[in-house]
């Protein structure tokens, strides 16, 4: 526990403890002092309720119970199983930044989820897993990059008569809600195109792809392993 700490059902508590005894019954399986139980409670801010039931705690508390035993052992790796399942937008932004808080610590933190989204602002690195089989392992940043292809993303004050320009230079264009994705010619030659059709641009960047849309991609529609 020393060394990793993991939450595998983190609402998996004895419902008639308080919350302070569910700590301590796990403090004493492995040796660890009842003082380190007060400063878990702390941590994950459920001082004020370690001598309620833990029957009557909610979702979000449950879940910041068992994120309090996973630190007992002040644990340089953590492993944790869905920890933002079921909770509302508050309780999983709590939980998105106290991870994002042990891992600027130092410490590796090991996520399994299926709430994409949440894992593109969480994650530094990804694994995919399809069929219990590995299909990739990258920074999020290069996955989301690389899906993008050789794409931009240009806007500016005459949509129209830039993509007839940016046609006639070759270019496919794909009209959107925010502007028009180009591919098959770089950046330059976007750039290159408005200045001859005399259309001043507001905004051209790189097309970044959605984690979630890389997910699909690699696992072909398949649930998380």
């Amino acid at each position: 526990m020393g060394t990793v700490g993991a939450i595998v059902d983190g609402v998996g508590h004895h419902p008639g403890r308080k919350a302070i005894e569910e700590v301590r019954v796990n403090a004493r399986a492995v040796g660890i002092p009842f003082a380190r139980c007060d400063e878990v409670l702390e941590l994950v801010g459920l001082e004020a309720a370690a001598h309620k039931r833990v029957g009557a705690f909610s979702l979000g508390m449950r879940q910041r119970l068992g994120i309090a035993l996973a630190m007992l052992g002040d644990p340089k790796v953590l492993l944790l199983d869905e920890p933002a399942n079921g909770l509302d937008p508050q309780g999983i932004v709590w939980v998105r930044q106290f991870l994002r808080g042990l891992a600027d610590e130092g410490r590796t933190v090991f996520v399994s989820s299926h709430l994409i989204n949440e894992v593109a602002r969480l994650a530094d690195d990804v694994i995919v897993i399809r069929q219990g089989r590995i299909v990739t392992e990258a920074p999020v940043a290069q996955l989301t990059a690389a899906a993008g292809g050789a794409a931009v993303v240009v806007a500016s004050r005459d949509d129209r008569r830039l993509h007839e320009a940016l046609v006639a230079h070759g270019a496919e264009v794909v009209a959107g809600p925010e502007g028009l994705t180009v591919r098959g010619v770089d950046a330059d030659q976007v750039g290159d195109a408005a200045l001859a059709a005399g259309v001043a641009l507001r905004e051209l960047r790189p097309l970044k792809a959605e984690l979630e849309d890389v997910f699909m991609e690699l696992t072909g529609g398949s649930e998380i392993a």
